[in-house]
């Protein structure tokens, strides 16, 4: 039988159809709505660090920042002093800044991935320092998208010995982001 001869949509032709013609079904969304929070929380794991202080390491020529934790989301990302460790591989998108108040030439700053002894490095940052002025301030940033395996640690470091850097949290920071 043809429902459509008969003026009749194949919808509405189901005896199962309780609704009044014109009147939409309402449908649960609730787990939808379940599953997209859980995605969302899942694939967007963020650690964003504030400085908490520098040491310097004259052996290596390097002063090294400890972090705290600004913001997070996730469990996929720790911090511990120094380091941030990979719980969770994946794409990460990383960020740095780093301001310095020194008369030197040139500053900057690296972050370095080590992976079961292996070292490289992930990202520099150089900046040419003003030098004719009293206060020599000047801020260095670098972001980048890297892929990072689960036990990897980044850490970010200075090629100087006691680098001036001015440690507040609006003016040197570090974050990752899984995207």
């Amino acid at each position: 039988m043809c429902c459509a001869c008969c003026g009749v949509s194949g919808y509405d032709a189901f005896s199962e159809r309780k609704t009044p013609k014109g009147v939409r079904d309402k449908r649960d969304v609730t787990e939808q709505k379940k599953q997209r929070r859980k995605r969302n929380t899942e694939h967007h794991m963020f650690l964003h660090l504030v400085p908490v202080s520098s040491q310097s390491y004259n052996d290596r020529d390097t002063t090294i920042l400890s972090w705290a934790v600004g913001q997070s989301r996730g469990n996929g990302l720790q911090v511990s002093g120094d380091t941030v460790t990979v719980v969770t591989e994946g794409t990460y998108f990383i960020y740095s800044q780093v301001l310095y108040k020194v008369n030197n030439l040139a500053m900057g700053h690296v972050i370095t991935k080590k992976l079961k002894g292996a070292e490289s490095k992930l990202m520099k940052c150089l900046k040419t320092m003003p030098s004719n002025v009293s206060q020599p301030l000047n801020t260095c940033y670098t972001a980048g998208i890297h892929f990072l395996e689960s036990g990897s640690t980044l850490q970010l470091s200075v090629p100087r010995t006691s680098a001036e850097l001015i440690l507040t949290a609006h003016a040197t920071f570090m974050g990752i982001l899984n995207i």
